[in-house]
């Protein structure tokens, strides 16, 4: 589960995921623990449309000035952008900062954004 996203420029498929251990019944409080650990995803890239996949690569985004740190959503895919930046990947993610207010603790909606 992870939003695929395509590099047209290259030809790349990415598939971002994250790891939940199967022990955690809370996955909300996994959070906490995951972003202490340094937040990120697991990101794997096929250049053969899907055909075969390389090795999972770990990614650890850098943290916004605020302290957030983020990992891909489960859902939705991800856009290349064709005019203003373009190239750049736009990816749907999860934000998390520990004791932020919101409608589940800490976590709000957000996107991760790569010139690479």
């Amino acid at each position: 589960m992870g939003p695929i996203t395509a590099d047209r420029r290259s030809g790349t498929l990415l598939l971002p995921f994250w790891k939940i251990p199967h022990t955690v019944t809370d996955d909300t409080g996994y959070f906490k623990t995951h972003h202490a650990q340094g937040g990120g995803f697991w990101l794997l890239r096929s250049h053969d449309e899907a055909r075969s996949w390389e090795e999972p690569r770990e990614m650890f985004p850098e943290r916004n000035g605020e302290g957030w740190a983020c990992w891909n959503n489960n859902s939705g895919h991800g856009i290349q952008l064709e005019q203003d930046a373009a190239g750049r990947l736009v990816v749907p993610a999860f934000m998390f900062k520990p004791g932020e207010p919101g409608y589940v603790e800490g976590i709000r909606g957000g996107l991760m954004l790569s010139d690479e």
